[in-house]
């Protein structure tokens, strides 16, 4: 029993995030932001491995790596989406594409052959550690007080930017703080769904939650339940049955999305 104690610690830190930073990306129709965040993480990865193999340097493990090159990414894409003149969506694909494409190449460099993506592709939570724990538990805990603190703050920059700059918000700080909570998101859940899989389980809890949710902070808490629900199952389906807990998970919340939708009165 106490072997399951640790992922599912994990599993309910990264719900907690997923939940209210999720419902913001939902919001703001930024899902492709997180994805792109997502896959250039592996640059991040690869950077960490060639730092180790060819120079020495242990100091930046590859979660470490992989939310600088999340951070990194932020503040590009934070600047990106400011520029009136952007073709954002042409840009977040090139972020997407270019940032796991460097990755890999890194990956290859440090280690002189093609390494096994499975582990960061589909996330490993059966096997994190107490101090991957504790990491996750610092960031969920900035995250939530980022989140409940600056709630008007980010509610207004999410429905209507200029209205609330003419109200006195600082816009741009607040687009950035934006874009950093959902880097440090989406790297807690790379590292338990995985890359492929972190911008579903941000987004479809938060998609189910808003069907029946009459207001953001309402969206953010049933999100997050849903969330921890469809992971603790996924969790559970791998355990018994060997099949990935982050395929099952993102399967469990699109099943629950879908029951929701029978029943709930708006439409997302």
């Amino acid at each position: 029993m106490t072997e399951h104690l640790l992922p599912f610690a994990a599993l309910l830190l990264a719900a907690i995030a997923a939940g209210s930073v999720g419902s913001l990306v939902v919001v703001r129709r930024r899902t492709y932001v997180a994805g792109a965040i997502s896959h250039s993480m592996l640059a991040g990865i690869g950077l960490s491995a060639v730092l180790e193999n060819k120079c020495g340097i242990a100091a930046v493990s590859p979660f470490g790596g992989s939310v600088l090159a999340a951070l990194a990414v932020a503040f590009v894409l934070a600047g990106i989406t400011r520029k009136n003149g952007a073709r954002t969506d042409a840009a977040l694909s090139g972020v997407w594409a270019g940032g796991f494409a460097i990755g890999m190449i890194l990956l290859k460099w440090a280690t002189g052959e093609m390494v096994d993506l499975e582990e960061y592709l589909l996330g490993s939570v059966a096997e994190v550690s107490a101090a991957r724990v504790a990491q996750m538990a610092v960031f969920t805990a900035g995250i939530v007080g980022v989140s409940v603190c600056g709630f008007n703050k980010l509610l207004a920059v999410a429905f209507d930017g200029e209205l609330a700059q003419l109200r006195g918000v600082d816009v741009r700080l607040w687009e950035c703080i934006f874009y950093v909570v959902t880097a440090l998101t989406v790297a807690m859940l790379a590292y338990t769904v995985g890359i492929l899989l972190a911008i579903a389980f941000l987004a479809i809890p938060a998609v189910a939650a808003a069907r029946v949710a009459r207001r953001l902070s309402s969206q953010m808490f049933l999100a997050g339940a849903i969330a921890f629900a469809s992971a603790a199952i996924g969790y559970g389906a791998e355990t018994a049955f060997g099949i990935p807990s982050s395929a099952a998970t993102v399967l469990t919340a699109l099943a629950l999305d879908g029951v929701i939708r029978l029943f709930a009165r708006t439409s997302v």
